[in-house]
């Protein structure tokens, strides 16, 4: 029922804002629940993954599809990035973009 609940306010706030963050403390469920929402999935403790959101971040950005940004700590211009992308979205270049940012609840983080 919790669940539910959750992923019907995370939908809302990703229909209504170009980007949401899901912060919370280690191993509550956070990434389990950001894939169960489906779209393109990073996981920015993996280099590899880093490396591929870095070379695709034009394209992604610019498609309507959800982006997940798990462990978003782990990059810390992320957030000036995604800043970037919701500029341009203001500007009314992208379609209804969908960024979710999953991490670990921390003062940068938040």
């Amino acid at each position: 029922m919790l669940a539910r609940k959750i992923q019907s306010i995370v939908i809302n706030r990703l229909k209504a804002f170009p980007a949401v963050t899901l912060p919370g403390p280690r191993q509550c469920g956070k990434t389990t629940f950001a894939q169960l929402l489906g779209g393109i999935y990073f996981d920015l403790e993996q280099d590899p993954d880093k490396v591929s959101l870095d070379l695709r971040w034009d394209s992604l950005m610019a498609q309507s599809e959800l982006v997940i940004l798990d462990e978003a700590q782990e990059w810390p211009d992320l957030f000036k990035r995604l800043r970037g992308a919701i500029d341009k979205d203001r500007r009314g270049t992208r379609p209804n973009p969908e960024r979710l940012a999953v991490g670990q609840e921390s003062g940068y983080f938040l």
